[in-house]
C-alpha cells in the first residue's frame, strides 16, 4: 500500500496530450544554379585541370615544371566569361634544337574555324602572342576552339615523337 501513492504518482505524470496530426515542412523550391563549366577561359600547361582543355596534340606530361611539348595541331578548348573585349593570348618558346632540323616554321592561330593570325618564326626563344578576338568568333557558355598549328614538326629520330613547340600558358583574357 506504501507503494500505491508513488505509483498513481508516477502514472500521472505520464499523461501528456500531445496531437496526432502534424503539419507538413514549409515546402521551398529547389535552387536553380548552373552546373560550373570545368573549362577555364585560360590555363597554365602546369595546372592540374589543364588536360580537361587539351583535344589534340599536346604532351601529356609537364615538362620543367612549367610547360608541355605541343606537336603539329595543337588543340585547346575553353569557356569564356564574356564575348566582349576577349583577347586570346599565349606564351609559348621556339626551341632551337627543333628549328635547326626543320627550318623557319609558320604558325597559324585559329578561333573556333577563324583564322585569327599566321607568322613564321625564324629565330628560337620565349614568346609572347596576344591579339583581340572578333565577338562574334566566341560562344558564351560553350567550348570554344584554338588550333595552333605550325606547318613543319621536328620528329625525334629515337623514338619518333612529333615536336612542334613548348606552350606555357594559353587562353582568352579581357582587354
Amino acid at each position: 500500500m506504501r507503494f500505491l501513492p508513488s505509483l498513481l504518482a508516477l502514472l500521472l505524470c505520464g499523461c501528456v496530450n500531445i496531437p496526432d496530426v502534424y503539419a507538413p515542412p514549409q515546402q521551398r523550391k529547389p535552387l536553380s544554379v548552373e552546373d560550373p563549366s570545368p573549362l577555364k577561359s585560360f590555363i597554365n600547361m602546369n595546372d592540374m585541370a589543364a588536360p580537361t582543355h587539351f583535344v589534340r596534340d599536346i604532351a601529356p606530361t609537364v615538362e620543367g615544371g612549367l610547360w608541355r611539348w605541343a606537336r603539329k595541331s595543337p588543340t585547346l578548348m575553353f569557356s569564356v566569361p564574356t564575348t566582349k573585349s576577349m583577347k586570346f593570348a599565349m606564351d609559348f618558346t621556339i626551341s632551337g634544337h627543333t628549328l635547326k632540323e626543320t627550318g623557319p616554321i609558320t604558325m597559324t592561330i585559329t578561333i573556333n574555324g577563324h583564322e585569327l593570325d599566321k607568322t613564321t618564326y625564324s629565330t628560337e626563344g620565349d614568346r609572347h602572342f596576344e591579339k583581340p578576338v572578333p565577338e562574334d568568333w566566341l560562344h558564351l557558355k560553350q567550348e570554344n576552339l584554338v588550333t595552333m598549328e605550325v606547318d613543319k614538326v621536328y620528329v625525334a629520330p629515337a623514338d619518333q615523337v612529333v615536336l612542334g613547340f613548348v606552350l606555357t600558358r594559353a587562353g582568352f583574357i579581357q582587354q
